[in-house]
């Protein structure tokens, strides 16, 4: 038990480390200034407003709520040229104050998800999902990006170590809270705040899906999501990161994060294939992370839009769990 902590918290402060690297070297980019140039200047109505005002699927106000309060906190108003990427205003290190609230998600994510291991799987798989978790290269890239991506697989977590739980009023209320939130955040929120409650302790939780589901659709009804490209959506190729012959390599190379980690899970998931997983695992497995990355694939392939790796970032713990788990079961000998 102590081992596994130790290897998580090596695994912890490497992937915090790549984090901010990445983020002072390769961010912002374009599309960060122009979520952060909308942002600046509204007003707390936005919270009310269903009108997209920086991007795609924008209608959703969980990214203003979190940067009106980040830019608060840097007592500073910048002023924003996306089209030259000019900033005024401002000095490089502003931009890491500014992400204080998705590193904070970031640090509170990792406990969480180590929580829904410990309880659930041996030292080997923890640590196999862990690193997973910490080390991919998607997960790492859009960790404090100024995006919405960069707090999905955090809502993810948070609703599956939710679920998982058994709790009183307080956890309930809780949890309540976070599907709410979770469904005005994005377009995806549904999906990342139910389906998890497809495996709650207490199913009691899924009374909460007409009133969510609401609020989401007030967001969602400013933009033709899922149905045509939008005013802000350029008509682009649909396999132009994933291409045919490649697709499912690819893929399996986003979900892992690539590297020694791609090379060691195909055998093993090739392994415990043959070995046979059993129900449990085909249906967390088709429900967690093939049903929801097809449905986006599906909307992408409407739309005439890019099938790209940062709209499935959030089914990246769940995919760990699963791998997790299966290491798990070798370990143990089943």
């Amino acid at each position: 038990m102590k081992g596994r902590f130790w290897v998580a918290l090596i695994i912890f402060f490497i992937g915090s480390w790549l984090r901010f690297d990445c983020y002072q070297t390769k961010h912002p980019d374009q599309d960060e200034l122009f979520e952060l140039s909308s942002i600046l200047g509204k007003g707390s109505k936005t919270v009310f407003d269903n009108k997209a005002f920086y991007g795609d699927h924008t209608s959703f106000p969980g990214e203003y709520l979190i940067y009106a309060l980040s830019i608060h906190w840097l007592g500073k108003t910048p002023r924003i040229d996306v089209g030259r990427m000019e900033v005024t205003g401002m000095e490089s290190r502003d931009f890491l104050k500014l992400a204080v609230i998705k590193i904070v998600l970031w640090v509170i994510s990792f406990w969480l998800l180590y929580s829904v291991c410990v309880s659930s799987m041996s030292a080997w798989g923890t640590v196999l999902a862990m690193a997973i978790y910490g080390f991919n290269f998607q997960m790492v890239y859009h960790a404090f990006e100024a995006r919405p991506y960069s707090v999905l697989p955090v809502l993810a977590v948070l609703n599956l170590w939710l679920s998982l739980r058994k709790y009183k009023t307080f956890g309930a209320v809780l949890h309540v809270i976070t599907i709410f939130f979770t469904c005005i955040y994005h377009a995806y929120g549904p999906m990342i705040a139910f389906l998890p409650c497809l495996f709650a302790a207490d199913k009691r939780i899924l009374f909460t899906v007409p009133v969510a589901l609401g609020l989401w659709a007030y967001y969602a009804s400013y933009s033709t999501f899922g149905m045509t490209p939008n005013g802000v959506q350029s008509v682009v190729g649909l396999f132009q990161y994933f291409p045919k012959q490649k697709f499912f390599e690819k893929l399996m190379v986003n979900l892992s994060g690539g590297s020694l980690i791609f090379y060691a899970l195909v055998p093993l998931l090739a392994y415990t294939l043959v070995k046979g997983w059993t129900r449990a695992d085909w249906t967390f497995f088709g429900v967690m992370v093939v049903l929801p990355i097809l449905l986006i694939f599906l909307v992408d392939w409407k739309t005439h839009y890019w099938f790209h790796p940062r709209q499935f970032v959030w089914v990246i713990p769940f995919f760990a769990v699963f791998c997790g788990g299966q290491v798990d079961k070798i370990a143990r000998g089943s």
